[in-house]
């Protein structure tokens, strides 16, 4: 698990400080749960589920994760279950 904490400006000049839970990053962008829309509780709650689910999805990832980039698929269907 990954937080962050940076300062954003966005597009009109309006500038926060903000805690997220880091999710995915590439160069372009971050994706992200921002914690300053959660409760102190669900901050809490949020934090125990991923650590949960990081533990579990650990040996699986080990053993199978891979990268697979964009440019290289063709016939790419997605399906959500």
């Amino acid at each position: 698990m990954t937080i962050a904490s940076f300062t954003y400006t966005k597009n009109d000049g309006e500038t926060t400080e903000r805690e997220v839970l880091k999710l995915h990053k590439n160069k372009s962008y971050m994706e992200t749960v921002d914690l300053g829309h959660l409760s102190e509780d669900e901050v809490k709650e949020l934090k125990s589920i991923y650590k949960e689910y990081e533990e579990k999805l650990s040996p699986f990832m080990k053993k199978a994760f891979r990268r697979f980039s964009l440019d290289n698929m063709t016939k790419l269907e997605e399906n959500k279950e």
